[in-house]
């Protein structure tokens, strides 16, 4: 018998029980095909927190011949005048039969102590197998919840409802392709009702479970912060030698280097965030053209939607005890923002988001040309305290853990994931306060506020849930 709350998933082919499975356990190498039958043995995934496994679900093989056992069932009863070890008996006499092997398969889970989760799809009608199989599982017993795998076209819902509730006192509509951490709780807690004994179990996996994905949300605050401090220290340099390659094609290089090792740092940080929310095989992207510009962090697109006002910048840095001057944007010692005119993203993004307005507030070292060995030394980077970047950076980094935090395991196609930006986002940066603006400054200047940094992502991510 199961000491761990176990439950086996059952329903005819094809009705999404393996997608049920998937997004429970948060698995997404659970194999989810649309050919009935291809899932032919019962298999065990786990719920695991901290190494201690706290739920199990049973994907089950589909029934195969619910007439034929619906039938040895009632003249069982008949024989017997009990049902009394019926499940037991049947699986003893068709175990080697292979034409029940699948029926077998699914039905062995509940003598070992499973209760059952019987998945339906409400986007068909209700047909005689359908109602063969909860007959079936009524008969055997066992602890048991429907559960309507609700999709775009349930259009026969109520039907589906109006019959589950004659064999069922729990029925439970469930999304398997896009359900949050808060439906999958909320489902966790419908299951106490069914076996009084995992009532207690089921309380403390929730609360292990909530536990869990707050310290997630710090784990991917924490990997935000790392992706900063990289960015934000990090600069390119060479030395010029007119012999061997013009001043403009050297700085070309530069931006490109910089640019491109900024990219890198950005992408190793989403790929973490992506891997705590257990995603190994969809690999979200942000890559709506219309806010993401061909998912180019310094396309003109970028940083017209993301990011704060030229007002914003400067309040931060000013609050945050750089000065009313302070620079805004990144410091390019030694090289004029006329270098990346000519078609530069980095710049076109700049342009766009100030408008036609002259960049006046970025300051350019007067000795940053220097003279060394009969050649100039040019240098990209360290960015400015209060550079707009950190800001898209956070707003993209948020922007990703949306996606991948709300995206089932179930749901396997790789579509772009279209962010609404008429829609007034509380989270992005533009929408914080000025003191949690005043903090990102501080943190970048050096003061040691990284906990305070992470709290307030970690706050912001909690918010991310409500809209």
């Amino acid at each position: 018998m199961y000491t761990t709350p176990t439950f086996a998933v059952i329903g005819h082919p094809n009705e999404g029980k393996s997608s049920v499975v998937s997004t429970l356990t948060e698995n997404d190498r659970i194999m989810i095909t649309s050919t009935p039958g291809e899932t032919r043995k019962s298999q065990s995934f786990s719920i695991e927190v901290d190494g201690r496994t706290i739920l199990r679900f049973i994907d089950t093989p589909g029934f195969q011949h619910p007439a034929k056992i619906l039938k040895w069932f009632v003249k069982y009863q008949e024989e017997k005048n009990s049902l009394r070890g019926a499940l037991e008996t049947f699986i003893t006499a068709h175990k080697d039969n292979r034409a029940f092997h699948h029926d077998v398969e699914l039905l062995t889970p509940l003598v070992e102590g499973a209760a059952v989760i019987f998945v339906v799809d409400a986007s068909h009608p209700m047909r005689r197998h359908d109602k063969t199989e909860m007959e079936i599982l009524r008969l055997t017993g066992c602890p048991r919840m429907a559960l309507i795998n609700s999709k775009e076209d349930s259009i026969y819902l109520d039907d589906w409802k109006s019959e589950l509730s004659r064999h069922y006192n729990v029925i439970r509509e469930f999304n398997a392709c896009h359900s949050s951490f808060a439906e999958r709780i909320a489902l966790i807690e419908a299951l106490k009702v069914m076996h009084q004994e995992w009532e207690k179990s089921l309380s403390e996996a929730i609360e292990l479970l909530q536990a869990n994905w707050q310290a997630r949300l710090l784990k991917t605050a924490d990997e935000i912060c790392s992706m900063l401090e990289k960015i934000s220290h990090h600069k390119e340099s060479a030395q010029f030698d007119k012999e061997k390659k013009s001043k403009e094609d050297l700085k070309k290089s530069l931006q490109e280097r910089y640019t491109g090792k900024v990219a890198k740092i950005e992408a190793r940080c989403h790929k973490s965030i992506r891997k705590l929310f257990r995603h190994d095989v969809f690999n979200a992207k942000l890559e709506s053209e219309v806010v993401f510009g061909k998912n180019d962090l310094f396309s003109a697109d970028t940083w017209r939607v993301l990011g704060l006002s030229r007002m914003q910048l400067t309040t931060a840095a000013t609050l945050a005890g750089a000065g009313s001057g302070a620079a805004v944007d990144i410091a390019l010692p030694g090289i004029t923002f006329g270098v990346f005119s000519g078609g530069g993203a980095l710049i076109g993004g700049l342009s766009a988001f100030f408008g036609a307005n002259k960049l006046s507030n970025v300051r350019i070292g007067r000795k940053a040309l220097s003279l060394k060995l009969g050649g100039e030394k040019l240098q990209l980077g360290p960015l400015k305290n209060n550079s707009q970047l950190i800001y898209i950076l956070i707003d993209r980094a948020l922007l990703y853990f949306d996606i991948v935090s709300r995206w089932s395991h179930a749901h396997r196609e790789n579509t772009p994931y279209t962010i609404e930006m008429n829609q007034s986002y509380s989270w992005l940066t533009r929408n914080w306060q000025t003191d949690e603006r005043k903090a990102v400054t501080k943190y970048l200047r050096g003061k040691k506020n990284r906990d305070e940094i992470c709290g307030i992502l970690t706050a912001k991510m909690n918010e991310t849930a409500d809209e």
